[in-house]
């Protein structure tokens, strides 16, 4: 099995909604609230919605920082994972950081 394009023994598309891994930065800049929405309904669709108070390590959050929506893998020990486009890869509490939505790819 080729984990990278199967998971929950659930084919993973190539193409979801229109959007491809090489087409979401411009769909992100073109409107981000609209690609947001695209990449919720995708883990809604691949992963199981557990209670975001409830979420552990490794993880998949949705994010909300006042008007920002944005992803991060929980980190355990209250942290989170993320990707900051003038940052890179940061290591970030999660006590600033309203928990919208959790996933995870495992039962509990």
């Amino acid at each position: 099995m080729d984990y990278a394009k199967s998971f929950n023994d659930k084919e993973l598309p190539v193409e979801f909604d229109g959007m491809t891994l090489e087409t979401y930065g411009d769909w992100y800049s073109q409107d981000e609230t609209r690609t947001v929405e695209i990449a919720i309904k995708y883990l809604d669709t691949y992963l199981h919605e557990v209670t975001p108070a409830k979420s552990i390590a490794g993880d998949v959050l949705v994010l909300r920082y006042g008007s920002c929506i944005f992803f991060g893998i929980d980190g355990g020990n209250g942290k989170i994972i993320t990707v900051f486009i003038e940052k890179g890869i940061r290591v970030i509490s999660k006590r600033h950081f309203k928990i919208i939505k959790a996933f995870t790819w495992a039962l509990r």
